[in-house]
């Protein structure tokens, strides 16, 4: 008796050890899988994935229009070692640096593509057309109680901050030029002398292009002409195969590219200076030389004012619409007529047969007008 009281002693012991180690193993399991959870971090990138409509203006998914491509560019260092989610409806096609690659089909139409360094641009396509997608990025060994602030593409009120900034800078300059050389400043901004056929009597086609106050009032112009160029690409999300030329994560990089930028335009309006001299030279037009360059110009610095004036109206009155497509529209329709007003005014300099200065003209401005158009469009 004594033995069996002594064995059935023993197993219940044995039961009740057995059923503590099985509650803590249950415990300790319950807690990995929660220490876990808590080790992964997820966030909701839906409006990360945009479209592109056919002016190349890029829009953010889920804004009620259905379309059947959308893509999600990926920075490998805001997205490393995550896993990008994505909801969306059987049938779709998915493309990695726009090549298609085969994924299993999900039967709850979540997909999950673990983020390589050689990971550009993820994009899905359905024939039907998608109205929403749902996405998040999961990184693993995270807690959730951190913020990742590098997910965040760029803070909103950058281009703000560097549009005003930039404005500050070009109205210091432009005061430093006028109160250098005041008419050698008036003479660049008389715009009804821009548009006027007449030449007779101009101060202006007399002065050097290379004199040291000119060059330092073509710089100023630049940096003009820069500000409008970033923001039609940069806030336009245009020209996409030169949008990581002129995109910026920070302040001191928008401030940095726009100097950069200026000092390259300047170059070029150099260049165009030069190639002036040597088509007037090729086709005997000696007493152009100046009337064009100037002429060219003044009315340039119109065209990029009236640039920098939508998009100084656009940004602080009407910040939900995008102006780039606007700018261009209307910088194009005034290049246009910027040909035509030198062409007019070379015209009056000197009598030569329409057909050969047309030839010129050819040349030097509605050849390099068809290229810029071609490459907005």
């Amino acid at each position: 008796m004594n033995l069996i009281s002594i064995l059935e002693s023993n197993y219940i012991s044995s039961c009740l050890l057995m059923k503590h180690i099985i509650f803590s193993l249950v415990i300790s399991l319950v807690s990995c899988v929660q220490l876990f959870s808590q080790d992964t971090l997820r966030i909701d990138i839906s409006n990360k994935w945009f479209y592109t409509d056919a002016n190349g203006v890029k829009h953010v998914a889920g804004d009620g229009k259905i379309k059947n491509t959308f893509h999600l560019s990926i920075d490998f260092d805001d997205y490393k070692e995550g896993i990008v989610g994505v909801t969306i409806p059987k049938g779709t096609s998915f493309f990695v640096n726009s090549k298609i690659i085969s994924i299993p089909t999900s039967d709850d139409g979540v997909y999950n593509f673990p983020v390589s360094k050689e990971m550009k641009m993820i994009s899905v396509y359905h024939p039907i057309g998608i109205e929403k997608i749902q996405s998040e990025l999961m990184l693993p060994n995270i807690k959730s109680q951190q913020k990742i602030e590098s997910v965040k593409i760029r803070e909103a009120d950058i281009y703000e901050n560097f549009l005003m900034t930039s404005l500050l800078l070009l109205l210091f300059l432009y005061s430093y030029n006028k109160t250098r050389s005041s008419e050698l400043f008036s003479n660049h901004f008389k715009f009804f002398r821009a548009i006027s056929i007449r030449t007779i009597g101009e101060a202006m086609f007399k002065i050097r292009i290379l004199e040291k106050s000119n060059l330092m009032l073509l710089f100023t112009h630049s940096l003009g002409m820069s500000l409008v160029l970033i923001s039609v690409i940069n806030k336009g999300a245009l020209l996409n195969h030169l949008l990581n030329w002129f995109k910026f994560e920070t302040y001191l990089e928008s401030v940095l590219l726009w100097l950069l930028l200026g000092i390259l335009i300047w170059g070029v309006l150099l260049l165009k200076s030069a190639l002036v001299s040597v088509f007037t030279m090729i086709f005997k037009l000696n007493a152009f030389r100046r009337v064009h360059f100037y002429s060219y110009l003044r009315i340039t610095i119109f065209i990029y004012a009236v640039g920098l004036l939508l998009f100084i109206y656009f940004t602080y009155q009407l910040p939900e619409i995008n102006p780039s497509s606007i700018v261009i529209n209307v910088g194009l329709i005034l290049m246009f007529f910027r040909i035509v007003i030198v062409f007019v005014k070379l015209l009056n300099v000197e009598k030569f047969r329409f057909l050969y200065l047309f030839s010129y003209i050819c040349a030097t401005e509605i050849l390099p007008y068809v290229y810029m158009a071609k490459t907005m469009y």
